[in-house]
């Protein structure tokens, strides 16, 4: 089927946290696709609704398979005993925390990185311990392993938590970084916690590898966070799993996850799933396809100008470089979108190495990335 990704869909009125702003601004900042979802999802609601009782729900027997052959598209041959079902991908981090670290632990993150990430660590007592990714002179990142050893090696040092790919920069780690990463963790005794949640939304011709199908040490020292919220537009309806393929370490986060009451999905929650990842696929890969066009016209829009754009594989959040114009990229943001009405997200809000950066969501209709690409291009020359 052919999906329309050009519409301009009205969001206004539907209590929408992305678009909570004035008539005349253009919100390109939280992680939220304006798309219309796939139609086997739309269905799959409505025939629901149709039968109006709405009580507790047990996962179908499709759910957990759903997960295992959607896995295979990214080479990742898992058994659906090896999935436990939870309501969201920041609850099963946060239970991780709890579970398999003490108050005090440290909490390894490469950072610059999805800003919730530090509060989960610190809101459960824990301590960061950020590792600021290398830049290499076209703009792009690698890890340090230098210093990211170092912190493995640091007493009380007993999580690290893996954004694959990364967010806020958009890469994909490559399947040595990830048997490196492996390796510490087996020598340091750390517990890799993979959050893969953008990991189908790569840019056409890109792929990337699940961090448990890189080794067999990376599969049996980690807990992989797994959901379609991102990826099929279906962040409000709450449904994740957790791919464990070590046993024990399974069994223990089953009984956590259940012990925090957040191992129970609601009526839509699983039926969601199934429909996206057994029927959307046609979706996606369009998807894939628009946000690919809108990367490159807002390169297009922009070139030629001070504004330094990160080389990007995954996601659709472009981060950029504007320190040329303001080193402050808060108070950069704050004008923006004062003077324009264009509202994104300083670089700051992720941690270090995000000074001077902007995050700019393009997972929207072309004609509104031109208009918000011409909106930042207005101001940008407003301060030459």
């Amino acid at each position: 089927m052919k999906y329309d990704f050009q519409k301009n869909v009205d969001r206004f009125g539907t209590d929408c946290y992305k678009w909570d702003c004035l008539p005349s601004e253009l919100p390109m900042w939280v992680a939220d696709m304006d798309y219309e979802v796939a139609l086997p999802i739309q269905e799959v609601l409505k025939k629901r609704i149709d039968k109006p009782v709405f009580g507790y729900t047990m996962p179908p027997k499709r759910f957990f398979p759903s997960y295992v052959d959607f896995m295979k598209r990214y080479g990742l041959e898992s058994k659906e005993e090896e999935y436990v079902y939870s309501n969201g991908i920041i609850p099963t981090l946060s239970c991780c925390i709890r579970t398999f670290s003490k108050p005090k632990d440290k909490v390894i993150l490469l950072t610059p990185v999805y800003q919730v990430f530090y509060h989960i660590v610190e809101d459960n007592g824990r301590e960061v311990l950020g590792v600021e990714l290398s830049k290499n002179e076209d703009g792009s990142y690698d890890i340090p392993f230098d210093r990211l050893e170092e912190a493995f090696a640091q007493e009380n040092a007993s999580l690290f938590i893996l954004c694959s790919p990364h967010n806020p920069v958009g890469h994909i780690w490559k399947k040595e970084e990830l048997e490196r990463i492996g390796e510490l963790a087996k020598r340091y005794d750390v517990l890799v916690l993979s959050d893969e949640v953008h990991g189908p939304l790569t840019l056409p011709g890109k792929t990337y590898l699940p961090y448990a199908s890189a080794s067999m040490t990376c599969a049996e020292h980690s807990i992989t966070a797994l959901a379609p919220t991102k990826s099929f537009n279906i962040a409000g309806i709450q449904t994740s799993v957790a791919y464990i393929p070590n046993p024990e370490l399974r069994k223990t986060f089953a009984f956590a996850i259940n012990r925090d009451e957040g191992a129970e999905g609601n009526v839509f929650s699983y039926i969601v799933s199934i429909a996206a990842l057994d029927e959307s696929l046609d979706w996606l890969d369009q998807c894939r396809d628009a946000i690919g066009a809108n990367v490159e016209e807002a390169k297009r829009i922009l070139k030629g100008t001070k504004l330094k754009i990160t080389p990007i594989e995954a996601t659709y959040l472009l981060w950029m470089d504007v320190s040329a114009y303001d080193e402050d990229d808060a108070a950069f943001c704050e004008d923006l979108r004062k003077k324009t009405g264009l509202w994104i997200t300083p670089g700051s809000t992720y941690g270090k190495g995000g000074e001077g950066y902007v995050r700019i969501n393009l997972a929207t209709s072309l004609s509104r990335v031109k208009d918000g690409m011409g909106r930042l291009l207005s101001y940008i020359k407003s301060l030459d």
